[in-house]
């Protein structure tokens, strides 16, 4: 449960926050416009959207041009005639061939207080579009491809995790935000253009709303990707204390788990997510932060779904290097420029197939050779397989004095202290090996602030000295990974017990098994679809720019998954039937009596079967990468060389 409190920033005036975007509008779709006025409702009058709200301006969207903005309510009664929708945010608007289309924010739930604002996560959007006579207008090769864009841009609202806040720049972690703050100019600002761009989940849906003027901008929600867990009220030893766990999830490359992997031109990278852990005293005495980050390999390379349950990895022609280096070096600058050192922690099996992408690693940072950038190489499944996971000490011995040296954002009773290096931590997914690394770093860091504050003694851990925090702990660090799993995945954290209890378990590994059958349905069968999603709410495909459908293409083949369903139950209906013949089989061989040629019948079909889903998996095989749903938008960013 969530109580009002003032958790991740105390009562420090940096970050007490008045309400900076409209919380209520009341929603009106004419023939002509959606018109958007913020609600003001007298308590005693409840929530009736039946009348105006306070005569306050209005912004305007144009349904046929998209053009937005600012004015005076209508003078006549047009609007009193229909009935409003009470919505708690706008995202923006997104322009197609027949028009603008608005999204908005029709249910939230709060799920936290940070800095002095209430957290909602959208528990649902409204898109709302054109009318049908402007669709039917469309040129009959538009009319496709505005039907498939328009599902997949609900699609992409459909995505969970999105964080919102009224008055709180939630994009930027505490330490970048009480710096913002410090500036009256900036401060000043809408807050909207004080978030960080980088993790602006609307930012491409804003533009229209965000260039019609300040006075509109109240009307946006600025919309963070990732995850968010929190508690208050928590006693330590007699101190009253606050936890949070933030994830931002970067935009740059945003994507799905096959799809996208490494980095792109501009030295994004795949799976980029920055995690804060924040501990505030609840009498807002103190305050401390921790930053860590992981994302892709930041070097070209892909890993494109073709029905192999592992699929190889692919890197660039030799004679490309040079751009695959440019694109680390790009990402490397662009991580010094935020945290100013580097140690970067890269978890992949040091044999088999991954062995490649350590090598390539490894080879661009001594290439890069810059003296803040450090890096470490454990691999993981061999250090800590068998259940060895108490050999995680072997890697904090390593990353230890990095830590310390350039500790963490604190503020108060935590001493006064800036975070100067960040820890970059991924294995191949950067999820499951990613997530139970920086949980474990975490952990450490959090056990010294403690200590630090006189709750902990000595070497004490949480475990030993805050038993009813333990796991509480633990159960935050495993939602918190199932969250950006479930984003880039399609499903939960595999070794997601460790994490919650510390050890591994039979249901654990059952679990695991059920996530990667899962995984591996939604990475080749479902991703294509998510993928183009994604990357048409996020701007990283221009409608605009497309003089013909992208649909017409016979990229994509929708016979993979029926395919893989009949080769499935195939071989599952031959096995059955040969397994359930064997035992009356041999007695009839042992006793060369009668009824042979029944069980041999119901045998022969059970061959037939079991070969036919053979012929099936040999042909899925061969052909995979064309059966398999591949994105349509942005194909060209899946090897971006």
């Amino acid at each position: 449960m969530v109580e009002n409190g003032n958790a991740g920033g105390g009562r420090n005036p940096a970050f007490m926050a008045d309400p900076l975007c409209h919380n209520q509008i009341l929603l009106w779709c004419t023939e002509e416009a959606f018109v958007l006025q913020p609600a003001n409702f007298p308590k005693a009058m409840g929530k009736s959207t039946t009348m105006l709200s306070k005569l306050t301006d209005c912004l305007y969207v144009d349904r046929k041009s998209g053009h937005v903005r600012v004015d005076k309510p209508p003078a006549d009664q047009t609007l009193r005639q229909l009935k409003p929708l009470l919505v708690y945010g706008c995202l923006g608007v997104v322009q197609f061939h027949s028009g603008p289309y608005l999204v908005v924010v029709t249910k939230r739930e709060k799920v936290a207080h940070l800095h002095g604002s209430d957290v909602f996560e959208i528990k649902k959007c409204v898109v709302l579009g054109p009318t049908e006579k402007q669709v039917q207008g469309l040129k009959r090769k538009f009319h496709t491809a505005e039907k498939k864009y328009a599902q997949l841009l609900k699609m992409a609202c459909e995505e969970k995790n999105l964080y919102f806040t009224y008055a709180s720049d939630l994009t930027l972690n505490t330490e970048r935000m009480a710096n913002i703050l410090r500036s009256p100019d900036v401060a000043s600002k809408p807050l909207f253009d004080r978030q960080e761009r980088s993790f602006l989940w609307n930012y491409h849906l804003s533009k229209k709303i965000s260039a019609a003027g300040v006075d509109a901008k109240p009307f946006l929600v600025p919309v963070m990707a990732g995850s968010i867990k929190q508690r208050l009220g928590l006693d330590f030893n007699g101190s009253t204390v606050a936890f949070t766990l933030v994830a931002r999830r970067d935009t740059g490359r945003v994507g799905t788990r096959y799809w996208r992997r490494g980095a792109d031109e501009s030295g994004a990278v795949a799976n980029y997510v920055e995690t804060e852990q924040i501990l505030a005293l609840s009498d807002g005495s103190g305050l401390a932060s921790f930053v860590q980050c992981r994302g892709s390999i930041p070097i070209f390379w892909s890993q494109a779904p073709n029905i192999k349950y592992k699929p190889g990895f692919m890197f660039p022609p030799v004679e490309k290097n040079h751009l695959s280096q440019l694109a680390f070096d790009r990402h490397i600058t662009s991580l010094m420029e935020r945290f100013n050192k580097i140690y970067a922690i890269n978890l992949v099996d040091q044999t088999r197939s991954e062995r490649h992408l350590e090598k390539a690693y490894r080879d661009a940072v001594k290439r890069n050779g810059h003296a803040d950038l450090a890096y470490y190489a454990f691999d993981f499944h061999k250090e800590c397989g068998h259940m060895r996971y108490s050999r995680l000490s072997k890697l904090w011995g390593e990353v230890r004095p990095f830590v310390f040296e350039h500790s963490w954002y604190a503020l108060g009773v935590f001493g006064d202290s800036k975070q100067t290096g960040v820890v970059r931590t991924n294995c191949v997914d950067c999820l499951d090996r990613t997530n139970v690394v920086q949980a474990y770093i975490a952990r450490k860091v959090l056990e010294k602030q403690l200590v630090g504050l006189g709750i902990l003694r000595g070497n004490q851990t949480i475990e030993q000295n805050l038993p009813e925090f333990e796991p509480l702990y633990r159960f935050m660090w495993g939602d918190h990974g199932d969250d950006i799993s479930c984003h880039y995945s399609g499903t939960d954290a595999l070794k997601r017990d460790f994490v919650r209890t510390g050890k591994r378990t039979k249901k654990g590994m059952l679990g695991d098994l059920k996530n990667s059958g899962m995984r591996y349905w939604l990475n080749n069968y479902y991703d294509g679809v998510r993928q183009d999603a994604l990357d048409l709410f996020l701007g990283h495909y221009d409608v605009s720019s497309e003089p013909e459908s992208p649909f017409q293409r016979g990229k994509t083949s929708k016979n993979g998954k029926w395919l893989f369903l009949s080769a499935l139950f195939s071989l599952l209906g031959g096995v059955i039937r040969i397994i359930r013949n064997v035992p009356k089989i041999s007695s009839a061989l042992l006793k060369r009596g009668n009824g042979f040629s029944d069980d041999y019948s119901d045998l022969v079909h059970g061959f037939i079967l079991v070969t036919l889903a053979g012929s099936l998996a040999f042909y899925l095989k061969l052909q995979g990468k064309k059966l398999v749903e591949r994105p349509q938008l942005r194909f060209d960013q899946v090897m971006p060389w």
